[in-house]
């Protein structure tokens, strides 16, 4: 009975250790057989078609809305891609590199390669173009206010080291009404000393504070200053 057991048990390893072997040899040439047992950190099907919902559910609402509001629609997360091009996208070099999330930890290549193949099917031909967002009924050169600015900017970026900014006058201290380029506020931006930690704010974003600065009228300086 026993040399029957051994007998038995002695054929099935044979049989798993040919399948395996079989399998091996259906694989590349250096393929990491490890790699097999860690789904998460596979690499995506090239076929694979990557979605805002997918990339926000996976990565976005884990890792960066908490300090990148915008980054709660696609039209918000689109202002750090360039389309079909990951290596010049803000949001990919961030994270490739490491200094998003701050204070770690890195994020896992799976998620890393989501990023990559959502910014890379932005500029596939194939892909279905992107609904614009409603936009409010025309108005002749619409000014943009604080409460922009602070949607924005100031609540996304600066806030958290900047109490003061929360309110109209706070901010005041640091712009010089009609004069973005003498504005210590447009400058540090500019420069991209602010934020501290980056990434650099988006031209767009720039273009934003500039032109906030430039609509000061001396009316609404007057105001901000009692």
């Amino acid at each position: 009975m026993d040399r029957f057991y051994c007998t038995s048990r002695f054929s099935y390893l044979t049989i798993v250790a040919l399948a395996l072997m079989m399998t091996a040899s259906c694989l590349p040439r250096g393929t990491d057989l490890a790699s097999l047992y860690r789904p998460e950190s596979a690499p995506l099907p090239t076929q694979t078609q990557v979605s805002f919902a997918l990339l926000k559910a996976e990565v976005l609402t884990r890792n960066c809305i908490k300090c990148h509001s915008n980054y709660d629609t696609e039209n918000g997360v689109l202002k750090d891609i360039v389309p079909g091009d990951p290596e010049h996208s803000i949001l990919y070099q961030t994270i490739e590199t490491g200094s998003m999330p701050p204070g770690g930890p890195r994020l896992r290549d799976g998620s890393l390669a989501i990023v990559r193949r959502y910014i890379q099917g932005l500029g596939s031909p194939q892909d279905t173009p992107l609904t614009p967002e409603p936009s409010p009924s025309p108005s002749p050169n619409p000014k943009p206010g604080f409460d922009i600015l602070s949607t924005r900017i100031i609540k996304p970026y600066c806030i958290t080291c900047h109490k003061s900014f929360s309110t109209e006058k706070g901010i005041s201290a640091y712009i010089v009404k009609g004069d973005p380029e003498h504005s210590s506020f447009y400058r540090t931006v500019v420069e991209g000393m602010m934020p501290p930690d980056g990434p650099q704010l988006s031209a767009s974003d720039q273009e934003l504070i500039r032109t906030y600065i430039l609509d000061l009228t001396s009316q609404e300086a007057d105001v901000l200053n009692r």
